[in-house]
């Protein structure tokens, strides 16, 4: 139902990390000086700050992908719209979340009328649509 995945913005840029190589590659031999255990922990940390910037460049990101549903209702309440039509729009809104708005996968439904002013009359919820 739930899962993380990693995505990227611009994978091209990962390429870059074949730099890792020549710096490994040169830089076991001139930190040599340093002795084995500095030399290493050395080379991690440069090889950490490479990734983290190669990460950086090509849009690293977090996905969460889920396949709950949030539908959110927009009604005209204007007006210019006659009272039984903006009754019926309401009403159209309430019966249709509640035939399709699955409980088990946790599906959300909120409600947005407007008018001169748009305002958040439900705003999306796990529960059914009240009844007005």
């Amino acid at each position: 139902m739930f899962g993380f995945r990693f995505s990227f913005d611009a994978p091209h840029y990962l390429w870059l990390l074949t730099l890792l190589v020549p710096l490994w590659w040169f830089g076991f031999r001139r930190l040599a000086q340093l002795g084995t255990t500095r030399r290493l922990f050395a080379l991690l940390l440069r090889s950490l700050v490479i990734i983290s910037l190669v990460l950086a460049l090509a849009g690293l990101q977090w996905v969460w992908v889920t396949d709950r549903i949030t539908v959110v209702y927009l009604l005209d309440q204007s007006d210019s719209i006659p009272q039984a039509l903006r009754r019926r729009m309401l009403d159209f809104a309430i019966d249709n979340a509640r035939r399709h708005r699955d409980a088990a996968r946790e599906d959300r439904v909120g409600l947005i009328a407007f008018g001169r002013e748009a305002a958040v009359e439900v705003p999306p919820f796990d529960a059914e649509l009240p009844a007005a």
